[in-house]
């Protein structure tokens, strides 16, 4: 990892074959990766320099799947939601919930794909299927161990394999398209067409 002032390397840690992707809890205190080569999720605290279990990444029907996207819950550092791919196939966009390095609950009933996420608030995850032409957006409530369905929205954020981030109550999709994150109403668009989207919270600036 880099200091962010200066760019320097701070330090480096080996997690396992193929880390892809990663996701930070909001103190800090906390970093998961998908290991992809191992087919797991792997969680790592910077302050001391544990790293945690190799945790497997099971399809829902017990099949292999590696990390398609990763959200840590606000506030819980130890909780982490996990969008599975099922290796081989098509078969994405199944939600699990991982807590201390242990998967603890899902994504309940039949549902849309949830291929990228990011929560909106503690108890909310945001999340697009950009695997299937329907398209969805959704809203899913979380109980602690599981996540329930909420609304769901077609035909704004459009396009395979693009992903959604969330600040400010707002779903900024990589295609240009803003919805609110409570009602997934379309609420404008930025003069862009598939590109990566970055808001950032502190500053209140929006990188593209």
């Amino acid at each position: 990892w880099f200091d962010s002032t200066t760019l320097a390397l701070v330090g480096s840690v080996a997690v396992g074959l193929d880390p892809n992707q990663i996701a930070i809890a909001d103190d800090a205190s906390m970093v998961y990766a998908g290991i992809d080569g191992e087919r797991a999720l792997r969680s790592f605290r910077p302050a001391t320099g544990a790293i945690g279990p190799l945790v497997p990444i099971r399809a829902p029907r017990d099949e292999p799947a590696i990390v398609e996207d990763l959200a840590v819950r606000p506030g819980s550092p130890n909780t982490v939601v996990v969008s599975k791919d099922k290796v081989g196939t098509t078969a994405s966009g199944a939600l699990g919930v991982i807590r201390d390095d242990v998967e603890v609950g899902r994504g309940l009933g039949a549902a849309p794909n949830a291929n990228s996420i990011a929560f909106s608030d503690a108890n909310t995850l945001i999340a697009y299927n950009n695997s299937s032409t329907a398209f969805d957006l959704a809203s899913w409530s979380f109980d602690g161990p599981n996540l329930n369905l909420g609304q769901v929205t077609q035909g704004d954020i459009r396009g395979f394999g693009w992903g959604i981030e969330v600040a400010w109550g707002r779903v900024y999709g990589e295609t240009g398209f803003v919805n609110d994150a409570e009602t997934l109403e379309r609420v404008g668009r930025f003069p862009l067409l598939n590109a990566n989207i970055e808001p950032i919270p502190e500053i209140g600036v929006t990188y593209f």
